[in-house]
């Protein structure tokens, strides 16, 4: 049976950010998205950061840099929403 590497997590991670866009998208059809601009997920009204470990338990060093993109980001136009959506193994996605 072949491994799995990098590449593999980073195709799924892709597909999975892709997924979440089109659900926000379809959720929020008063808004225009941008997606890959200032986060993953962007429109004028809130900004998100997709992360997906579906291979791997939840810690907090693992989602450290992507919270503090997001509370810098929130400094600098502290008038959008920002979050921070993950997949964990050990976790539903939220």
């Amino acid at each position: 049976m072949p491994t799995e590497d990098g590449g593999f997590y980073a195709i799924k991670g892709f597909l999975y950010q892709f997924d979440k866009s089109l659900i926000e998208i379809i959720e929020n059809p008063e808004n225009q998205f941008v997606i890959e601009n200032i986060q993953d997920i962007n429109c004028e009204d809130f900004v998100i950061q997709v992360k997906h470990h579906s291979a791997q338990d939840f810690a907090p060093g693992k989602i450290r840099k992507s919270i503090n993109q997001i509370l810098d980001l929130f400094s600098s136009n502290p008038s959008k929403r920002y979050c921070l959506y993950c997949h964990f193994k050990d976790k539903e996605p939220h």
